[in-house]
C-alpha cells in the first residue's frame, strides 16, 4: 500500500513538474512573439558600435545602485583567482558551484578555460585587443572573467566595445540565495565585495575655490547632508600659484582655455584680500552613477553633477560677481580625481632640500627675481615654472645626478624625466601625466660668446638665503642675452630698464655687437615698446 502511494505521489510530482515546464515554455513563446510584434511596430533606432577605454573600477561601481550590487559573479571569479594564487582555499569551490548553476554540465570546461586565461594574463598581461562588452549605460554584459583579473592585477584600464541593445544580466545576492548557496558562502562573497570596494574606491576631490572661503565650514556641513565627507584640508597660495593650480586642475577637463581664464578673472573679482585659500574636500561615493560624455565618450559622475549643482545654487547669490564654476569643482571620474589629488601633493617637492644637496658645488641660480617667484623661495616655488642653474663644467654631471637622486628620494607621485639638450645642458622635468610641476634647467654653457663669463661669474657669486646667485652686474648680462635671443620677454626687458644704471664697464666687456645694440636701444627707449613690437610674452 505504501509503495502504491509512493508511486502515485511520484506520478503526481512528475505531472506537476511537467505542467510547470509547459507553462514556462508557453510563457517564453508568448514573450518572444510579443517582442517580435513590438519590434515590427516600433523598430529600434540603429546605434553604432563604439570602442573606448574605460576604468574597470568605474565599471565595477556602475553595477552598484539603490537595489544593491548586481554582479557578485565578479567577486566569485576574483575569489577563484585568489585561490589559484594560494590566497584562500575556497574560491574554486564557489566558482564551480556558480558555474554549475549557470551552465550545467559546461562548468568543467569553463574552469579549464578560466585557468588558461589566468595563466595567459600572468604571462602576457592584459590583451587590449580583447574587448569587454558593455552597453551604452556602461553596464557589463560579457567579460567578467577579465574584469576580475584586471581587479586582481590592479591593471585598471580595459578596452571596451559599447553596444546599444542589451540583455538583462543580474547576479545580485538574491541569485545566490535562490541557487542554494549557504549562509557562510554568501557571507564570504559579501565580505570580499566590501573589502574590494574599499580597496579600489577613489575619493572624489571637491575643490572649494577662494571666493567662498568665508562659507567653507558651512559648505562642509551641507556636503555631509548629501554624501560621505572623508576628510578636508586647506591650502594657502600666492596669487600666481593659485591661478596655476586652477589651470592645472582644469587641464584634464575638456573645458576651453578661455573659459578657464574667465573663471580666474571672476575669482579675483570676488577676493577681498590676498588670502588665497583652497579647501580640498574628499568625498566617498558608493554609487557615483556614471554616464558617458558625448563629446569625449569619457565618464562623468551624475552624483557629482548633483552635488555641484546643490552647492552652487546655495552660494552663487552670495557672491557679488558670480561666474559659473567659481564656487566648487569636482573631478568627473576616477582619473581626474586621482590627478587632482596628486596635484595637491606638489608641496612634497622640497626645492630647498635639492638646493642643499648641491650646496658644495660651483653653481648659481639665475633669473630668480621674476614677478611670479614666491617671496619665501625656496621654501615655496612657482608651480609649473623652472629653476635656472648655471654651474661649472667640472660639476655639471654631479649636480644633475644629485638633483635626480634627491627627487627620487622624495617619493613623489610624479614622473621625473631627464632631457639632454646638449653635452652641458640638461632639463630635469617633474611631471604629472605630461603636465609640468617644476623643471630644473642646468647648464654650463650659455649663449654668451665669451668663455670667461661663467668662471668669473661663479667666483663673484653671492649668497641669498640658502642659495647662491650672480652679482647684479652678471645677472644683467644674462638677462640681456635672454632679450637678444627673444625680444618678446617683457619681464626681462623691464628688469633691465629698472637696472640700466648698474651696467658698468666690466659687464659690457662680455657683450658682443648685437648685445651692445640692444643695450643702446634700451637706454634710448623710455618703456621698451620698440623692442616689444606692440606685444610681449610675460614669461
Amino acid at each position: 500500500m505504501a509503495d502504491r502511494v509512493s508511486v502515485t505521489e511520484n506520478k503526481a510530482n512528475v505531472l506537476k513538474i511537467t505542467n510547470i515546464t509547459m507553462r514556462r515554455f508557453r510563457f517564453r513563446k508568448i514573450k518572444r512573439w510579443y517582442k517580435n510584434i513590438h519590434q515590427l511596430l516600433f523598430p529600434l533606432k540603429e546605434f553604432p558600435v563604439m570602442h573606448h577605454v574605460y576604468d574597470v573600477r568605474e565599471l565595477f561601481f556602475q553595477e552598484n545602485d539603490n537595489q544593491g550590487f548586481s554582479r557578485y559573479d565578479i567577486i566569485v571569479r576574483l575569489l577563484a583567482i585568489e585561490n589559484y594564487y594560494g590566497e584562500n582555499d575556497f574560491g574554486w569551490v564557489l566558482y564551480r558551484k556558480m558555474q554549475n548553476k549557470r551552465k550545467g554540465e559546461e562548468w568543467e570546461t569553463a574552469e579549464e578555460r578560466f585557468v588558461e586565461l589566468i595563466k595567459s594574463y600572468e604571462k602576457n598581461g592584459y590583451d587590449d585587443k580583447s574587448e569587454i562588452l558593455i552597453n551604452y549605460d556602461l553596464h557589463l554584459w560579457n567579460g567578467s572573467h577579465r574584469i576580475a583579473l584586471a581587479l586582481f592585477h590592479k591593471s585598471y584600464s580595459v578596452s571596451c566595445q559599447l553596444q546599444a541593445e542589451w540583455p538583462n544580466v543580474d547576479y545580485g545576492i538574491n541569485w545566490f540565495i535562490e541557487n542554494d548557496f549557504s549562509v557562510n558562502e554568501i557571507t564570504e562573497i559579501k565580505f570580499r565585495f566590501e573589502r574590494l570596494k574599499n580597496e579600489i574606491q577613489v575619493p572624489f576631490v571637491c575643490t572649494l575655490w577662494a571666493p567662498v572661503a568665508p562659507f567653507y565650514d558651512e559648505i562642509i556641513e551641507r556636503l555631509k547632508l548629501v554624501c560621505e565627507v572623508d576628510s578636508y584640508r586647506d591650502y594657502m597660495f600666492n596669487t600666481f600659484n593659485y591661478t596655476q593650480m586652477a589651470r592645472k586642475i582644469y587641464a584634464v577637463d575638456d573645458i576651453e582655455k578661455w573659459k578657464i581664464e574667465k573663471k580666474i578673472e571672476y575669482m579675483k573679482q570676488n577676493i577681498q584680500d590676498d588670502n588665497w585659500v583652497i579647501r580640498v574636500v574628499k568625498l566617498n561615493l558608493n554609487q557615483p552613477r556614471f554616464r558617458r560624455k558625448d563629446s569625449t565618450q569619457n565618464t562623468l559622475s551624475v552624483e557629482c553633477e548633483d552635488i555641484k549643482r546643490i552647492i552652487r545654487n546655495c552660494y552663487k547669490d552670495k557672491l557679488p560677481n558670480y561666474f559659473h564654476d567659481i564656487i566648487c569643482h569636482i573631478g568627473d571620474n576616477f582619473y581626474q580625481n586621482e590627478f587632482i589629488d596628486k596635484l595637491f601633493q606638489y608641496q612634497f617637492l622640497n626645492v630647498a632640500e635639492i638646493i642643499d644637496a648641491i650646496s658644495s658645488y660651483e653653481y648659481v641660480l639665475t633669473k630668480t627675481d621674476v614677478p611670479y617667484m614666491p617671496s619665501d623661495f625656496p621654501k615655496n616655488y612657482p608651480l609649473g615654472k623652472d629653476m635656472d642653474i648655471i654651474c661649472s663644467k667640472s660639476d655639471f654631471n654631479t649636480i644633475c645626478e644629485k638633483i635626480v637622486i634627491s627627487l627620487h628620494s622624495m617619493s613623489l607621485p610624479y614622473s621625473i624625466n631627464v632631457i639632454d639638450k646638449s653635452k652641458y645642458h640638461k632639463m630635469i622635468r617633474v611631471e604629472l601625466d605630461g603636465h609640468l610641476i617644476y623643471q630644473f634647467d642646468i647648464a654650463s654653457e650659455l649663449l654668451i660668446p665669451n668663455a670667461d663669463f661663467i668662471p668669473q661669474m661663479l667666483k663673484r657669486r653671492v649668497g641669498e638665503q640658502n642659495y647662491y646667485k650672480p652679482i647684479l652686474e652678471d645677472e644683467l648680462v644674462i638677462r640681456l642675452y635672454e632679450v637678444v635671443n627673444n625680444k618678446q620677454k617683457r619681464h626681462h626687458i623691464e628688469y633691465l630698464q629698472n637696472h640700466l644704471a648698474e651696467f658698468d664697464a666690466k659687464s659690457e666687456e662680455f657683450l658682443n655687437t648685437e648685445a651692445q645694440d640692444v643695450l643702446k636701444l634700451l637706454r634710448e627707449c623710455a618703456n621698451g615698446e620698440s623692442l616689444l613690437g606692440g606685444g610681449a610674452q610675460t614669461n
